[in-house]
């Protein structure tokens, strides 16, 4: 005789109920012999293909992300476009290079063939007329800051390395480290002394010198008068000999460079503290 739904939903709980009463005597049994309890099973389910693509972490795995490999010249072309046009640019870079949006969709997607012959030369044209237009525009910018009394001042030439100095036998590299480090040397800017022949700084003496060559060759003393105290640091050139007139150097902005002008007590010195003081040029000062 067939059973009924009722019954047979009735035997299917009846046997459930057993089951679990059986499960639960067991536990109990363990449990007092000590017996610890296994874990329970965790199911997974298994993700179709399309899932473990876009979603990853199937049969618990890390998450799988595809990097799109674009077709050749692709990423250049789309680069060109976002600095173009920025960030949505999908509708004006299809315009630039000739092409309907989607086929610049494909390309972001590293679908089809990439950007053609036609496309990158359409695409060059742009870039070139854009640039042109920017030039004038950079033009008459600087025109009208000109005119308002903005214009901005060229960048200077990049700095000239220091340059290493020579240092003559007997020539303590101590002694001829102090003389670097004290004439000429500010704002970082790299010594006008190429040799060191001499270096002389006697502990107790009230002169230290140093017979060098400079930047253009020219052989000069340098004296340091300690003061009585021996403590004065202060470094310049050696009193003018008969003969041999102080020279002037000075650091020139416009050429980031060591140069050198008329020297003290020259005609050409004179005339040019004359004329920037508004002193007469035979003057006493002078």
């Amino acid at each position: 005789m067939a059973e009924t739904l009722a019954e047979h939903f009735a035997r299917i709980a009846a046997n459930t109920r057993i089951a679990n009463e059986e499960a639960e005597a067991k536990r109990e049994a363990d449990a007092a012999a000590g017996i610890e309890p296994s874990p329970e099973r965790e199911y997974r389910y298994a993700l179709s293909p399309e899932q473990r693509r876009h979603a990853g972490g199937g049969n618990g795995g890390p998450p799988l992300v595809e990097p799109i490999a674009l077709k050749p010249g692709a990423a250049l072309v789309l680069s060109i476009g976002q600095h173009l046009f920025g960030d949505r640019h999908t509708t004006d870079l299809a315009r630039a290079c000739g092409e309907d949006p989607r086929a610049v969709r494909r390309w972001a997607a590293g679908e089809g063939n990439g950007p053609g012959k036609g496309a990158t030369a359409f695409l060059r044209g742009e870039v070139e007329r854009r640039i042109g237009k920017l030039r004038e525009a950079l033009e008459a910018l600087d025109e009208f800051r000109e005119e308002r009394g903005w214009a901005t001042a060229p960048a200077p030439p990049p700095p000239q390395p220091a340059p290493e100095v020579i240092l003559a036998p007997g020539v303590k590299p101590e002694d001829a480290a102090w003389f670097i480090d004290h004439f000429a040397c500010r704002d970082n800017r790299p010594t006008p002394i190429r040799v060191i022949l001499s270096a002389r700084r006697p502990p107790r003496g009230r002169h230290w010198t140093a017979e060098v060559v400079l930047f253009d060759w020219s052989h000069q003393l340098l004296d340091c008068d300690r003061t009585d105290d021996l403590q004065g640091e202060a470094l310049g050139f050696a009193s003018a000999a008969p003969g041999r007139p102080e020279p002037y150097i000075y650091w020139d902005d416009a050429t980031n460079a060591w140069a050198r002008g008329p020297d003290w007590g020259s005609a050409e010195m004179k005339a040019h503290i004359a004329k920037e003081f508004g002193l007469p040029a035979q003057g006493g000062l002078l």
